[in-house]
């Protein structure tokens, strides 16, 4: 570094003769003869480095100067959009998070999630983690129901409830080959209820009260869904 006879520091940057240099930038002070000056040398400058880093002023530093505090913190707040913490736990208490932040949507209940479902023999079910549990199936029965007869379905659900759930039921018959629908009067009895084959048609008037079509099942659709508890 170069020490001018104007007080000013000089980098160097040709020595071009034992008596002559070039110095950056320009000498800025007025031009003397046998005036004091100084040569200060700087071990290992890093020219390559100080001018990359200028550059990254000259580039970000209006950005830089825009963070405000988090230009400087080891941890950014929650008011300059940060987590508040350096652990998960500290965010999430930060953050004001509830559990459910850290929970599966769909997984297995027991094990945190917030919802789980599946599928067996019985159909299908749905629980969630407060407790609710909806269960539903479709079976399609082959069996002969005459005219006036009447079927009670059992309703075994995919996932047990604790306590009496909240069950609705539909049910049709069938021609042979099910080959056309034909009506059934719901009787409200049981968990199921009892449906009568009326023998009409669906595809005719509705069916009578008083009298009976003609038209024998042979096989019917039985659906049932069910809502409840899985835990107390």
């Amino acid at each position: 570094m170069f020490a001018g006879p104007d007080n000013g520091i000089y980098q160097v940057i040709n020595p071009s003769s034992e008596t002559a240099i070039s110095i950056s930038p320009a000498y800025r002070g007025a031009t003397a003869t046998g005036a004091a000056y100084g040569v200060v040398p700087v071990n290992g400058y890093p020219k390559a480095l100080a001018d990359a880093v200028n550059l990254m002023v000259q580039q970000w530093g209006s950005t830089l100067a825009g963070l405000g505090p988090l230009s400087s913190a080891a941890i950014a707040p929650v008011a300059n959009g940060g987590t508040g913490a350096s652990t998960i736990v500290g965010a999430r208490a930060a953050l004001q998070l509830k559990t459910g932040a850290l929970a599966d949507v769909v997984g297995v209940v027991a094990s945190g999630a917030i919802l789980e479902s599946g599928t067996n023999a019985n159909g299908s079910y749905t629980k969630f983690a407060d407790g609710t549990l909806i269960c539903t199936n479709t079976i399609l029965v082959t069996a002969t129901i005459a005219p006036g007869a009447s079927i009670s379905p059992s309703i075994t659900p995919a996932h047990a409830f604790v306590g009496s759930p909240l069950v609705s039921t539909a049910l049709v018959f069938y021609t042979a080959g099910q080959g056309a629908q034909i009506y059934a009067s719901k009787q409200f009895y049981g968990l199921s209820g009892s449906f009568i084959n009326t023998g009409v048609s669906a595809s005719a008037s509705f069916p009578s009260f008083t009298a009976l079509g003609n038209n024998t099942a042979y096989s019917y659709e039985f659906r049932f869904s069910a809502i409840g508890r899985w835990k107390s």
